[in-house]
């Protein structure tokens, strides 16, 4: 598990998962990155909004559908079903606006990556 700076762990894991269409695999994977937060999110610190939106199109380089949101968070849905979203900024307050990537599988519920600097 990643304890600190965790951008070549984030990379690794990106190349993986990029290429493996198993959404079980991919909460395997995202379950080890950065340090645990609250249940179902992960906060992977020293990070950027560049790093979390590169996260994000990697993982969702096989989307069979993306749109951006009025409020400017872009959705991808994955063929399984499984939804990707990027925001630049979370809407929670006590978060204190960090990116976030949230994915929401029907088949594992909804898991949070926080992106702190």
């Amino acid at each position: 598990m990643c304890g600190g700076d965790c951008s070549d762990e984030v990379s690794n894991g990106v190349q993986n998962l990029a290429t493996t269409p198993q959404t079980i695999q991919l909460i395997q994977r995202i379950s080890t990155l950065g340090r645990p937060g609250s249940e179902g999110v992960r906060e992977i610190i020293n990070t950027s909004a560049d790093d979390a939106y590169n996260y994000f199109k990697q993982l969702t380089v096989n989307a069979v559908e993306v749109v951006t949101t009025e409020r400017g968070a872009i959705v991808a849905k994955l063929a399984d079903g499984t939804y990707v979203t990027y925001r630049a900024a979370s809407s929670q307050q006590w978060s204190g606006g960090v990116p976030t990537i949230d994915i929401n599988s029907p088949l594992i519920g909804l898991w949070k990556l926080k992106f702190p600097p």
